[in-house]
């Protein structure tokens, strides 16, 4: 039979190379970590912008209906309310999305619908005319590396 005798895990040779192999990983830990962290960072940042465009197409959709529904109000005389009803709502969606519209001072400035009068009978306003709204938001970007390369003041999307 075999005598086999047990050793404790100062005696055995392999222990010092697990001691090393625990190091080294903490090791590569170290070196990968920042890379992860950049990647993820980058990730998110241009979810957040993608998701950003999406909202902006929706609110551009939304803008046009309501222009459309309303398309008396952008002529002459116009209403006021109604116009001023499109731009708050413009600005309430913008801001829900992290966007910033153009400002001009501290007021952000909502472009107006173009309308367009399919009909060819001088108004914009019958049935089948269509309108259109052009919007663009600057996202912040978060990320210094990337926030370097597209600027400090981020990132701008149109729908």
């Amino acid at each position: 039979m075999f005598n086999q005798r047990r050793r404790d895990s100062s005696e055995h040779p392999t222990s010092a190379v697990r001691r090393d192999a625990r190091g080294q990983s903490l090791v590569e830990f170290a070196l990968v970590l920042p890379v992860i962290l950049l990647l993820t960072m980058v990730v998110l940042d241009f979810g957040r912008v993608y998701l950003g465009y999406v909202n902006l197409q929706n609110m551009a959709r939304i803008a046009a209906n309501f222009a459309a529904d309303n398309a008396t109000a952008w002529g002459t005389p116009g209403n006021a309310t109604t116009r001023g009803y499109y731009s708050d709502r413009i600005v309430a969606d913008a801001r829900a999305s992290n966007c910033s519209l153009p400002m001009v001072g501290n007021v952000p400035q909502v472009p107006a619908p173009t309308f367009t009068d399919r009909g060819s009978n001088g108004t914009t306003a019958d049935l089948g005319d269509s309108a259109s709204v052009s919007l663009t938001c600057t996202f912040p970007i978060v990320t210094p590396f990337i926030s370097a390369i597209f600027g400090t003041n981020g990132l701008s999307v149109s729908a």
